[in-house]
């Protein structure tokens, strides 16, 4: 082989190595992370046969959203929220919840949701995934809209999901007398931006 030709195959293969390098790092997206401030987790249970309905809302959670080739339907979403910091205005209420009847928080700490894929679904998208909750394990799909986008690549996201409390056996004495209602209706509405950088030491 000349060295002409050795040359151009040295040079087509260190370029199409530098293509695909620079393509898997492209893959890995831009990390947003919920915007704690401005974000909030919250539900509504029906009591009482319907009479009336109490909410809350949950203190410590986290959702990470790797967002790639500004394509959703190649991002990933992954969300952890902490049992314990359930929030329905009611000290001894809240420790109820957190307690064995219900959430039992010492037991299942975490409550996540890992993305597995996310398509479009109209307007919106559907992120088929993994969900753990009171330690069962189940595919769920969360339908969410993307509510904006700003200059600085911050995003908007809103979730809308009935659970039912059976499928993950919550509050199992309640069943008796339907006091607490089945469904429960879980509204998250998140604004996810990039992190800050740590000062250089």
């Amino acid at each position: 082989m000349s060295l002409e030709k050795q040359i151009t195959k040295f040079l087509a293969i260190t370029f199409g190595t530098f293509l695909i390098t620079a393509g898997t790092i492209n893959a890995q997206g831009v990390k947003l992370i919920s915007d704690m401030v401005h974000s909030n987790v919250s539900f509504s249970v029906p009591l009482a046969g319907g009479l009336t309905r109490i909410t809350g809302k949950f203190n410590n959670w986290e959702v990470i959203v790797n967002y790639v080739d500004s394509d959703m339907t190649k991002s990933t979403i992954n969300a952890s929220i902490k049992a314990a910091s359930i929030n329905t205005g009611d000290a001894g209420r809240d420790e109820h919840l957190a307690g064995p009847d219900f959430f039992d928080a010492g037991k299942y700490p975490d409550i996540t949701f890992a993305s597995d894929s996310i398509k479009e679904k109209g307007e919106s998208y559907a992120a088929f995934g993994t969900f753990q909750f009171h330690g069962i394990v189940k595919k769920i799909i969360l339908v969410f809209n993307l509510t904006g986008k700003d200059a600085e690549g911050s995003m908007g996201f809103t979730v809308r999901y009935n659970l039912k409390r059976s499928d993950y056996l919550l509050g199992k004495d309640a069943e008796s007398d339907n006091y607490v209602s089945n469904n429960i209706i879980v509204e998250i509405d998140f604004l996810a931006k990039k992190p800050k950088e740590k000062p250089k030491q």
